[in-house]
């Protein structure tokens, strides 16, 4: 069958206006997938989840939130109100807004959280979406689903789906960033299950966070806790949520208690770094030191260094990176075209590491300096570059070649 000249143009006027809106939605959708990349290194402050738990008068709102200011955090978890935005826009503090609250529940109440989703579209002091902190088992398709929905009221900000130990986490597909909890020092586990974070956030291509934990088993100190956090950045993590025990930020003062002081040096620690967290993305390598001490106690021998005894896997004898001396954890991670970035997590909650770390190839050598804010060059005298790492924490390291 043959068309006429003019219906035969037209129906290839159709075919490229539908390839060409096709195309449009891809890009669309790739385009709301990098807007809603995680922009800095979120320390979230929370007085728990799934229920309005800040203060709703607003004097009392503002000094917690000069409270959550005092204490170095970027961020917090809440129910969304309008006068709550505008009291941490004034003081650049970010929201994460719960949707399993009343009045907007993610799956309770469509049409709340559609209003809700729908009203924050391109609204800078909101961070994302808190979806889900709960075990998933076998609910990972309703957490895909609320997901979706909220990418179809907002595509503008991130959605965060964390559960128990992460076991689930490589399923959650289309999710922006996911995240697990576990308390270590009690139960074990630590670096597997970070491996499993990692290997979920290759596969579903969304970096992750985690509920952390202090007090009780891990003292009234920042150390155990930090090192959670350094260890956790070396396998591509983003930002943490404090598992809250109490205290911390006084309701209705918004003073520091210890714990809240514990907080403000963790969190201290990686204010200024934050920016090159998230550009380091997520480490193509994870390797480990052998660990000759524990790593809370740092003058008590371990019974077993060898790293696979904890999950890790050694440096291999032929690789770019040589660990001389020191123990630690480190990813290593894409930084620019000719760059390379190292994130060296001490494995010692305590001790300081002097490191030694022979780099094959290097041309030039910057450590980044968090607490000035700014990259300084290392010597390298034969190939091999040192520096310290605090105990507790971690130095990111930028090697061009």
């Amino acid at each position: 069958m043959r068309f006429p000249i003019s219906y035969a143009s037209a129906l290839f006027a159709i075919f490229v206006a539908a390839v060409s809106v096709t195309c449009e939605a891809a890009e669309d959708a790739a385009k709301g997938k990098k807007e809603r990349a995680p922009k800095q290194f979120a320390m979230i402050f929370n007085y728990g989840y799934a229920g309005d738990h800040f203060p709703t008068d607003k004097a009392q709102f503002e000094k917690v939130i000069l409270g959550v200011k005092a204490a170095n955090y970027n961020t917090i978890l809440c129910k969304y109100e309008d006068w709550r935005a505008e009291i941490c826009k004034k003081h650049g503090i970010k929201i994460m807004a719960d949707l399993l609250v009343s009045g907007n529940h993610v799956y309770k109440n469509l049409e709340g959280c559609k209003k809700l989703c729908q009203k924050l579209r391109g609204n800078e002091t909101v961070m994302g979406y808190h979806l889900w902190s709960d075990r998933t088992g076998g609910r990972v398709a309703g957490r895909v689903r609320d997901s979706n929905n909220v990418h179809s009221w907002d595509p503008t900000h991130l959605t965060y789906v964390g559960t128990y130990k992460g076991g689930v986490n490589s399923a959650l597909v289309g999710v922006d960033v996911h995240g697990y909890y576990d308390e270590h020092a009690q139960r074990g586990g630590h670096f597997p299950h970070l491996a499993r974070a990692w290997a979920a956030s290759k596969q579903i291509k969304a970096p992750f966070y985690r509920y952390i934990f202090y007090g009780r088993q891990y003292g009234r100190r920042y150390n155990r806790t930090s090192y959670t956090v350094a260890t956790s950045i070396a396998f591509g993590l983003k930002g943490f949520l404090p598992h809250w025990i109490g205290g911390t930020i006084n309701k209705t003062t918004g003073e520091l208690d210890v714990y809240g002081e514990i907080f403000k040096t963790i969190n201290g620690g990686y204010t200024k770094i934050s920016p090159e967290l998230i550009k380091i993305g997520v480490p193509n390598e994870v390797y480990s030191t052998p660990i000759s001490k524990t790593w809370r106690k740092g003058d008590v021998a371990n019974g077993n260094p060898a790293p696979a005894a904890v999950g890790l896997k050694s440096v291999p004898a032929d690789h770019w990176v040589q660990v001389k001396q020191g123990e630690a954890v480190f990813g290593v991670f894409n930084y620019d075209a000719k760059s390379k970035a190292i994130w060296f997590a001490n494995h010692n909650a305590y001790n300081d590491q002097a490191m030694k770390v022979a780099l094959k190839g290097a041309k030039k050598v910057s450590l980044f300096d968090r607490a000035k804010g700014e990259w300084k060059d290392l010597a390298i005298a034969g190939g091999t570059v040192s520096f310290t790492v605090p105990g507790g924490f971690g130095e990111l390291v930028k090697v061009e070649k």
